[in-house]
């Protein structure tokens, strides 16, 4: 069979179940591994919406399985472009030498990454307060506008 993904970002996203490895539930100690922790606590705390990076859409498959095995409904999925280096194309991180953001500038960041995500920032001004511009930027968010390519910067 295949398991199918409905993402809010990426579409619909099937995987062969036999493409999947054989999943490790728990540690030799009887620990819960992070996936079936993660399952377990999002049904606990009644997650209805993960928004998460896109590198992280090849773990839902196993955990779309997890909610079936625990008779409990899957929350909405939305995986979003990740931002890469232009130049190799690899995830901006701290582990890849990516460059920290200028904390005097968090209201230009704020509206370049609102921007780079598709959004509305036609009059959003980087004077005002990051916080203000964060209030306005969640009354106008539209996942719809968001794009599923990755985003390159040069850095």
């Amino acid at each position: 069979g295949e398991t199918v993904i409905t993402d809010e970002v990426q579409g619909t996203v099937r995987i062969k179940n036999e493409n999947l490895d054989d999943m490790v539930l728990l540690r030799s100690d009887g620990t819960p591994v992070y996936m079936l922790a993660v399952v377990v606590d999002d049904i606990e705390q009644q997650v209805n919406h993960v928004v998460r990076g896109r590198d992280l859409l090849e773990s839902t498959p196993w955990q779309l399985l997890l909610y079936e095995a625990l008779a409990a409904s899957p929350p909405h999925y939305a995986h979003l472009p990740l931002v890469t280096k232009s130049s190799d194309s690899a995830k901006l991180s701290k582990q890849t030498g990516a460059e920290a953001l200028d904390n005097d500038k968090a209201a230009v960041n704020l509206i370049q990454a609102l921007h780079r995500l598709g959004q509305d920032t036609h009059d959003l001004s980087d004077t005002g307060s990051p916080e203000a511009l964060l209030h306005m930027a969640t009354q106008r968010w539209s996942i719809e506008h968001i794009k599923p390519n990755n985003i390159s910067i040069n850095q």
